[in-house]
């Protein structure tokens, strides 16, 4: 199984863009993260939803207090203008600086160990600078399943 063969291709985040457009280009490639390119033209980090959302819209006292948190509980009294402020903010100040990547030749075996290691579902490609796009663990997964392994029933599970 070659990476090229489950890599998502996806856009770039530049300076200035809005996030609003990393909130799509993530839904369409249904990705969690894309990488950020600077005005140098040097990929210098990514912009995730997770971390987007946990910096704007979760107080840290309730990620600690999560367990338990009555289902009614809310901290933001207007959601809307809350996804207002998000969408509508550029991407400078939501850059994370490290960006996980791999090259193209890399296994499978070496994506799946650095997305363990580093405790994450994503490692964007990156060959000799040029950004070729993300491999996720679902990637992964569905290519797996496309492989339409025939399984033979287990006598002693089956």
């Amino acid at each position: 199984m070659k990476l090229d063969t489950i890599l998502i291709p996806t856009a770039v985040a530049t300076p200035g863009m809005l996030m609003r457009d990393v909130f799509k280009e993530c839904v369409r490639a249904q990705v969690p993260s894309i990488p950020f390119r600077n005005e140098q033209g040097m990929l210098a980090g990514r912009i995730g939803l997770r971390d987007t959302m946990k910096r704007s819209c979760l107080p840290e006292y309730m990620v600690e207090m999560a367990h338990v948190l009555g289902n009614q509980l809310s901290c933001i009294d207007n959601a809307e203008q809350k996804a207002h402020d998000v969408l509508c903010h550029t991407v400078d100040d939501y850059v994370q600086p490290n960006l996980m990547s791999l090259t193209s030749s890399s296994t499978v075996i070496k994506t799946l160990a650095i997305m363990e290691k580093y405790d994450t579902t994503y490692v964007f490609i990156v060959d000799d600078g040029e950004y070729k796009g993300v491999v996720t663990i679902l990637g992964i997964a569905q290519r797996m399943i496309e492989l339409d392994i025939l399984c033979e029933p287990d006598n002693e599970n089956g």
